[in-house]
């Protein structure tokens, strides 16, 4: 072999090892944590709970910024133009994988303009009605709007994967109803509890206090389990609908990050996820904890991208 031939291949050796000794080294510094809603969010408060647990394991600070707006695009905006060094990873939602189905010229795919990192936490969607329409369960519920065509309404928070999974629900169950446009939980509420909205999807956490007053009606979980909250109330499955719906919350880093990096975020992310301690914490306020490996993050957000377009294709939805 010549001289030549053997410094081409050390210096191959040398870029090869590169990134490996970089993984390996991370983090040198203080890490920065995106995150893709206000401060005062439950997705805020899960945010520095999964960051104290990395500072422990990474023996450096994680600064939390917090860069709510637009569906998360805001903050995914800003990953998108950082260097892929690791020191910024992102803190992003479920709301990412239906951007592009409504907001007209954005084609945000996050699955591949970002680099995917980790699931990280879920909490399930909760399929609700009021007291006053008297329906207990799914079952109940599909029966009397089957009876009553074109008068049940369904009420959502602007015009986001909630509006994908209750026309999902729709069809599914064989139903027909009218949608409602919110722009708050709280606008939302009234309606329910009158009596004007018949259907509402929303997460187990914002709808306890309603659900133990008896004013609002849990007719199923959108999980493969029942929630340890609610142990009397079935999943859709239990009752006949084979749909899935979560609140889930995973990482991201910039583009085109090296893979032995991100791996070695997730492998923490992992370890993060699995202290005891902060599972039990994250259990009490009823969310799941569902870590993965990259792939298998990319591989999600795929999936669920599909299922969203072809329900927005469905139903004729257009960007705005």
């Amino acid at each position: 072999m010549t001289i030549r031939n053997l410094l081409v291949g050390a210096l191959a050796a040398t870029v090869l090892a590169a990134p490996a000794a970089l993984a390996q080294g991370y983090p040198a510094k203080p890490v920065t944590m995106i995150v893709s809603t206000a401060a005062g969010s439950g997705m805020g408060l899960t945010a520095r709970l999964i960051g104290d647990e990395l500072e422990k394991i990474w023996k450096q600070p994680v600064i939390v910024d917090f860069r709510g707006g637009a569906s998360g695009y805001i903050a995914a905006e800003v990953t998108k133009n950082l260097p892929a060094d690791g020191y910024t990873i992102l803190y992003g939602s479920n709301s990412f994988t239906a951007i592009k189905l409504f907001a007209k010229g954005n084609n945000f795919d996050p699955a591949n303009d970002l680099t995917p990192i980790g699931y990280a936490i879920s909490s399930p969607f909760l399929a609700l009605t009021n007291a006053k329409l008297g329906p207990k369960n799914i079952k109940e519920f599909v029966a009397l709007a089957k009876a009553n065509p074109g008068k049940f309404n369904f009420g959502v928070i602007g015009r986001s994967q909630q509006t994908l999974e209750i026309l999902r629900f729709s069809a599914l169950a064989g139903i027909k109803m009218e949608e409602i446009t919110y722009q708050a939980t709280a606008a939302a509420m009234p309606a329910l509890i009158n009596n004007d909205l018949q259907f509402f999807l929303s997460s187990v956490a914002s709808m306890g206090t309603q659900i133990k007053a008896g004013t609002v009606v849990a007719l199923g979980t959108m999980d493969e389990n029942r929630v340890a909250d609610l142990p009397d109330v079935p999943t859709l499955k239990e009752q006949g609908i084979n749909q899935n719906a979560l609140f889930w919350f995973g990482f991201w880093g910039p583009p085109k990050m090296d893979p032995a990096l991100a791996n070695k975020i997730s492998s923490d992310l992992r370890a993060a996820l699995a202290v005891p301690t902060l599972k039990q914490t994250l259990e009490k306020q009823v969310y799941s904890v569902r870590p993965s490996t990259p792939a298998e993050f990319k591989k999600m957000l795929e999936e669920e991208m599909k299922v969203y377009a072809d329900v927005a294709k469905a139903n004729n939805i257009q960007p705005e």
